[in-house]
């Protein structure tokens, strides 16, 4: 249980990133005195986002790394306390997108198996150590290791996803509407690959890695 609370929720790929120049500028709990904040859901061309389509899947891909203890799968005892965190109807992920729309939106998490039927999710082991992921280097250094370590991830946590019935590009772009890594270990500084942030991994990658078909 400690270590899954000690997981980070470090890169989402996700509605901001694919929002076609929508920003959300501020976040605040809903109450009747603020109705009209709810309305600023489309971009300044009036286009549609992922907000507009109800629901989107994200995708949980899980990272740990050489030379730690950690076991490359999550026991069953810590399942129920990760399904929770994002799915549950209160005090998750979920929630929170839903509370923030006016029930109006939502996001459903979806996690890898070890295999089918397992009672287990898959935790991709980077080849490298934290530390060098989560040394300050030069930007373009930074880049090119981050997209080596999440391309990896993709690649490798795939296989472990059952995609059945789920719509991952509700509006059909060709990319992944939502996914999320979640690594181990604690945030570092600000700025630096293990501080909580957003890319368009295309952007930072010669040879991007797709999952299911898709644009991450």
């Amino acid at each position: 249980m400690a270590r899954t609370k000690r997981i980070l929720l470090i890169v989402v790929v996700s509605l901001l990133v694919l929002m076609k120049g929508t920003l959300l500028s501020a976040v605040f709990s809903p109450s009747s005195s603020e109705p009209a904040q709810t309305a600023n859901i489309h971009t300044a061309h009036g286009e549609p986002t992922l907000l507009d389509y109800g629901e989107i899947v994200n995708l949980v891909i899980f990272i740990c790394f050489s030379g730690e203890t950690a076991s490359v799968e999550f026991p069953s005892s810590d399942l129920r306390l990760l399904e929770e965190r994002f799915n549950a109807d209160a005090f998750s992920v979920f929630d929170y997108y839903r509370t923030l729309s006016y029930d109006t939106f939502s996001v459903r998490s979806v996690f890898p198996d070890v295999s089918a039927g397992s009672t287990a999710y898959y935790v991709y082991k980077a080849k490298n150590t934290r530390s060098y992921y989560a040394t300050r280097t030069s930007d373009s250094e930074r880049r090119s290791r981050e997209s080596s370590l999440l391309n990896a991830a993709i690649q490798a946590a795939e296989e472990h996803f059952d995609f059945t019935g789920l719509n991952l590009d509700v509006n059909s772009d060709g990319k992944a509407d939502c996914v999320s890594f979640v690594l181990s270990g604690e945030r570092v500084d600000w700025g630096s690959l293990m501080w909580t942030h957003y890319w368009n991994l295309a952007s930072i990658s010669n040879t991007p890695a797709t999952i299911n078909g898709l644009t991450v």
